[in-house]
């Protein structure tokens, strides 16, 4: 594992962490007032209407910043790291592509893909 563990790893990881613990601290401890805050900011973010959505989050803890930003940081990393590869995964040509047949291999019948 060490040979393909390289500095991206060691980012993502404390980075997934940190973005968990912020959340179950929101959560479970300080107990936000997401009706309020955290609701309306990401409907109006996922329609788009970023003046309001930067007004409805100024509203909101610092912690409940905090696990956003966070989370804003992973969502810019992934396309960059490893974590992307769950994602292209079906666009790999050597699982979207069939079979191919290798000179030769009409006698045997034999398939090599």
């Amino acid at each position: 594992m060490r040979t393909f563990t390289y500095l991206d790893d060691w980012f993502a990881l404390p980075l997934i962490t940190l973005i968990v613990v912020t959340g179950m601290l929101n959560t479970v401890v300080i107990r936000p007032d997401y009706v309020n805050t955290v609701t309306p900011w990401l409907i109006n973010l996922l329609s788009f209407n970023i003046g309001t959505a930067v007004e409805h989050i100024a509203n909101a803890d610092a912690m409940v910043k905090l696990h956003i930003l966070l989370a804003e940081v992973l969502m810019i990393y992934v396309p960059f790291g490893k974590m992307i590869h769950p994602f292209v995964t079906f666009f790999e040509p050597t699982i979207t592509m069939p079979p191919y047949k290798v000179k030769g291999s009409e006698e045997t019948g034999l398939i090599v893909s």
